[in-house]
């Protein structure tokens, strides 16, 4: 309930002042630590990150001008899988951003990387398996989304096909922080 404020920032004032974007390049959304995502150990709590990337991957569809053509079209998005791993902890009234952007794709789902950075540090990152949904047709193609989106796979970085998996891309991206972490 309490990101209730924050999804009216995004959709009223944050998204309007902040330039569009392509659907399938890094969107950055800025956000601030509230009492309200704190656990007992005065930190940000592990379960505000996955909501708190909710809101930053609908930045993302609302500053590529996206989520109206999904909405148009009858669309809506659904996580099917979710991954995190935490390096740092947020604490409170910090600021922070959230880079998210579409890696890959197969036949079904689209792989969607977020990291959480303060001054420019991996503080979390995250993955999410998701796909589009049509409200009567059930599962519609990743083919079918990206034409909804006006977007083209080409420039996803981890790849497309059937051999794309949840699995490979963690995998992928476990890799690239373990390199950035230890200078690789």
């Amino acid at each position: 309930m309490n990101c209730w404020f924050r999804l009216l920032w995004l959709f009223l004032l944050g998204g309007r002042l902040r330039s569009t974007i392509d659907v399938l390049s890094v969107c950055v959304t800025p956000f601030r630590v509230w009492p309200s995502d704190l656990d007992l150990l005065r930190h940000m709590n592990n379960g505000k990150y996955f909501s708190i990337m909710d809101l930053a991957r609908l930045d993302l569809l609302q500053r590529s001008g996206v989520a109206a053509r999904f909405g148009r079209a009858g669309l809506f998005p659904v996580v099917t899988k979710s991954c995190m791993r935490y390096r740092r902890s947020l604490l409170l009234w910090q600021r922070f951003e959230i880079e998210t952007q579409m890696v890959a794709t197969n036949a079904t789902d689209f792989f969607i990387v977020q990291r959480f950075t303060r001054r420019q540090k991996c503080v979390a990152y995250g993955m999410i398996q998701g796909r589009m949904m049509h409200a009567k047709r059930g599962s519609i193609s990743t083919a079918e989304t990206l034409a909804t989106a006006n977007a083209t796979d080409a420039m996803l970085p981890l790849g497309k096909g059937e051999a794309v998996s949840f699995e490979s891309v963690w995998a992928q991206l476990e890799d690239n922080a373990t390199a950035t972490a230890t200078g690789a």
